[in-house]
């Protein structure tokens, strides 16, 4: 079975799940930039608190971390 999965995807299992996870990965922490910029222009313009802009953080680095838990 997975002679055949090598030959249709010209690699392995194993290649495609690293793949796939390093995706994620980069995905992650890519959004978790974006999420920290947005925060640090939503707290300079005002529209919120630092106390908001911080909490808002922490929920992101948690959400990358069950994201790495998943995905590695």
């Amino acid at each position: 079975m997975q002679e055949a999965f090598k030959a249709g995807a010209s690699a392995t299992p194993d290649d495609l799940y690293l793949l796939i996870a390093g995706v994620g990965c980069a995905l992650a922490v890519i959004w978790l930039a974006w999420l920290g910029v947005s925060n640090w222009r939503g707290w300079v313009g005002g529209m919120f608190s630092e106390h908001v802009m911080t909490w808002n953080f922490i929920r992101g680095v948690m959400v990358v971390v069950i994201l790495f838990w998943l995905f590695l």
